[in-house]
């Protein structure tokens, strides 16, 4: 349905309106790809994310949007502590060499 009025009576009628509602449009050219909204559980100011363990283990590409670049590290941070040792191995190296520092 194309954007307008006939799409927003629609959206009306079934009461999606306002900030209670988010419209995702999928073309169906890429039928392989997946679009998981989930959120998260743990705190965002924390350094822990465990509902991500899944992700990171299913050997597929994955995309983690979050708000502030400081979040992102935190979480590729817990993330890359988690993965396993055969994953990453050259920046694995990197810190064991104190190359580069990981909080």
């Amino acid at each position: 349905m194309l954007p307008g009025a006939p799409f927003n009576s629609v959206c009306t009628a079934l009461g999606f309106h306002g900030p209670k509602f988010h419209l995702i449009r999928r073309s169906n050219e890429c039928p392989n790809v997946q679009i998981d909204v989930k959120t998260l559980l743990s705190s965002l100011s924390g350094k822990e994310f465990p509902q991500l363990l899944p992700y990171l283990n299913q050997q597929r590409k994955t995309i983690i949007h979050v708000r502030t670049i400081k979040l992102g590290y935190r979480v590729f941070i817990y993330l890359f502590k988690h993965a396993p040792n055969t994953y990453n191995r050259h920046f694995r190296d990197l810190i064991e060499a104190g190359a580069i520092e990981v909080e």
